[in-house]
């Protein structure tokens, strides 16, 4: 994979797959260099941008790097809802909240049917106070999603913010029908963990 690169320093997919055997090997650096150095060869594409943003969030907890990152690659593809939809994501996690919904309405009007844009417009409502738009935001995505069991979580979290108990322990209920939680949780452990109430 290394003689790969250094004989074409513009196959993204050469760096990809190097990525990978540096990820197997435990060489954290290594993997988020040869993912930077493939989305280098290939800036507009979304699929490499998100090896990249992987491992700067889950393996790095970089959210400013992935914000950085994000920015850059949306502006050579604004009409990447993956692409809004991350931006939203990583503002979210660097408290941004209302820039995180800006670029969420972005990613939603390019793509209106998409679950999980609605699920994190929903909970950047809550976090800006507006428990009963983000209540309106994760019933859409319910209506959207075949199997919504995040979608029913966060509408009872919006319920218990409304101090709605008995629909919040309703769909609450209903979305560990659907999936469990793991690891397992009470039901009223979960009530008492959701968004804090004001």
């Amino acid at each position: 994979m290394q003689e790969a690169t250094r004989l074409n320093p513009r196959n993204p997919e050469a760096f990809r797959q190097l990525g990978l055997e540096y990820s197997d090997r435990g060489d954290l650096v290594n993997e988020a260099r040869s993912y930077r150095a493939a989305l280098e060869a290939a800036p507009d594409d979304e699929y490499h941008a998100s090896n990249l943003f992987y491992v700067l969030t889950e393996k790095l907890g970089d959210y400013q790097q992935a914000l950085t990152l994000y920015r850059t690659a949306v502006a050579a593809r604004p009409d990447s809802h993956t692409l809004w939809g991350k931006v939203g994501q990583v503002e979210y996690q660097l408290g941004h909240f209302q820039e995180a919904l800006a670029a969420l309405e972005r990613a939603l009007r390019l793509a209106p049917a998409d679950p999980g844009h609605l699920i994190h417009a929903g909970w950047a409502l809550m976090e800006l106070d507006q428990p009963e738009a983000a209540l309106a935001a994760f019933q859409q995505a319910a209506a959207r999603d075949p199997s919504p069991s995040e979608a029913y979580w966060a509408m009872g979290a919006a319920y218990y913010q409304l101090d709605r108990f008995p629909e919040a322990r309703s769909v609450i209920e209903r979305s560990f029908g659907l999936k469990f939680p793991d690891p397992p949780r009470s039901l009223d452990g979960a009530l008492r963990t959701l968004s804090p109430r004001p």
